[in-house]
């Protein structure tokens, strides 16, 4: 029952983002998070809802709410399950994409390192996602490293 109303709130919040009522998107995921807080031993479960709230923000491009919420949700994360876990990775992941949206490629880089460092021991079926986050990561740290690269008006990425 708890995750239909979860699902039902965080369904309205997104429609709510998308639609440009701000105020009313911000009642309706604070709602899904008190239901979360007010059920005893559901930690996990409330990461699991600020990540969703945050893949609403970010979506819409509200990257300052969407990241705010993945911080929180990596923090009660690494206070729950701790860091080695697929969820911790995940939240790195959107962090470091975020980033990236934002035009903050250290820091997406920063958080691309993060997240490689879980993939220490791939195996067959996580080989090409791994793959996929080492370009990607590598691409980042490229353009950190090279003065102009991945720029808009720079010669080695204008189309």
């Amino acid at each position: 029952m708890i995750d239909t109303i979860l699902r039902i709130y965080l369904e309205l919040g997104d429609t709510a983002v998308q639609s440009g009522q701000g105020a009313l998107a911000t009642t309706l995921f604070n709602t899904a998070i008190k239901v979360v807080r007010d059920q005893d031993g559901q930690e996990a479960r409330l990461a699991s809802v600020l990540t969703a709230i945050a893949k609403s923000y970010a979506k819409y491009n509200h990257y300052e709410k969407a990241e705010s919420h993945y911080r929180w949700a990596l923090l009660v994360y690494l206070n729950v399950i701790g860091p080695n876990t697929v969820q911790v990775r995940s939240v790195l992941e959107n962090l470091a994409e975020l980033s990236l949206a934002q035009g903050k490629r250290q820091r997406a880089a920063q958080y691309y390192r993060r997240v490689l460092a879980y993939e220490r021991k791939p195996n067959r079926k996580t080989i090409p996602i791994v793959a996929d986050r080492l370009q990607r990561a590598s691409a980042v740290v490229a353009a950190q490293e090279v003065p102009g690269y991945g720029d808009q008006n720079s010669p080695v990425t204008a189309h």
